[in-house]
Formats: structure tokens, sequence, C-alpha cells
């Protein structure tokens, strides 16, 4: 079966994405969302906020309708980062170095996002099996 992709603002994978993936009806993730959520942050959610659509979905089911990176996308109507002439610019690299383990790749898919266009970038995701 082939992997489903849906490029973030930033240039995540957000298929890959347990909240994404929540969103899209994978009940045994939203659980898991609110077990992790309860123990590491001492807080319980409801399973309707363990969902997210992905930057291009409705910012109604979305785990961070405040992102920076998603907004400003909209703002300047380019999908991804890379698409605006701004690109790069100083929240996405703050974003970048967080200490996520997902974020810290950020902005050099993007700028291979740009060097070879998204589609050439995809298929040689698959290829390194670095993404689902």
């Amino acid at each position: 079966m082939e992997p489903e992709w849906n490029i973030s603002a930033c240039g995540l994978n957000c298929a890959a994405c347990d909240f994404y993936k929540a969103g899209k009806g994978d009940t045994a993730k939203q659980q898991e969302i609110m077990e992790w959520f309860k123990r590491d942050h001492g807080k319980e959610i409801k399973s309707e906020q363990t969902m997210c659509n992905g930057c291009h979905g409705t910012k109604n089911i979305h785990w961070s309708p405040d992102c920076p990176m998603m907004n400003c996308a909209e703002q300047k109507t380019v999908n991804i980062c890379y698409e605006c002439p701004e690109f790069i610019y100083a929240k996405l690299e703050a974003f970048a170095k967080d200490g996520s383990s997902t974020h810290h790749r950020t902005v050099e898919n993007l700028k291979e996002m740009k060097k070879k266009g998204l589609e050439a970038w995809i298929r040689d995701q698959k290829t390194l099996e670095l993404y689902p």
C-alpha cells in the first residue's frame, strides 16, 4: 500500500504524525495521546483534542491552530514555506532548533524541496525510508 503524504507548511509529513493519524479515526492513537498527555503534562484531554487534519486541513481540528509557520504560509498564500520569497525566516529556524526530534529536520527538508521539487523530494524520502 502506498503511504500517505501530506506535507505541512514547515516541511514535515503530517501523515506520519500521531495527531494526524488520530484525526483520521485511529482510536488507538487517540487513546495513546490522551494517556501521554495525562502522564507527561498532568492534564486530561478529550479524544477530540488529540486530532489534527494537518496544516492544510480545517483549523477547528488542528493540534496547533496558532502555529506561526502555518499561519504565515496561509497569510502569504503559499502551501509550504519554501515557496515563500522570504524563505528562510527566524521563526522557522527557531522551530527547527526547539529540541524536538521531529522539528530539527524542517529547514533541511524545505531546502531540499526547494532545490529538487516536492515530488522528487518525496520520491527520495521513500527510497531512504525515513518517513512512512
